[in-house]
């Protein structure tokens, strides 16, 4: 598979359409980053926005676990089945004490 990026505008000064386009390969998509939105920005002495493509790829990490999402799955599956465990025994332990 291929992800494609087409970003279009129009030039104020001719009204002519502009379009930039770039794709991703799957060996080129980075796990646990994220696209860093610099290449727009807003410049306040001429009152319009501006665009960057210098910076269209650009990427910043992120705190995504660093793991697949099925094993982010299990991982909490046992987080949660180990302290169910770990609730039942207090509570069994609480119980034998106040028999006794």
């Amino acid at each position: 598979f291929e992800i494609i990026l087409t970003m279009e505008g129009i030039t104020p000064e001719t009204g002519n359409t502009i379009q930039v386009r770039t794709s991703y390969l799957p060996n080129e998509i980075l796990w646990g980053y994220r696209f860093e939105h610099s290449c727009v920005s807003y410049d306040k002495t001429q009152a319009k926005y501006a665009v960057s493509i210098t910076n269209l790829n650009k990427v910043i990490a992120d705190n995504t676990p660093r793991c697949s999402p099925k094993e982010w799955a299990d991982r909490i599956s046992k987080a949660a089945s180990n302290l169910s465990v770990s609730l039942k025994s207090e509570s069994s332990e609480a119980n034998e004490e106040s028999e006794s």
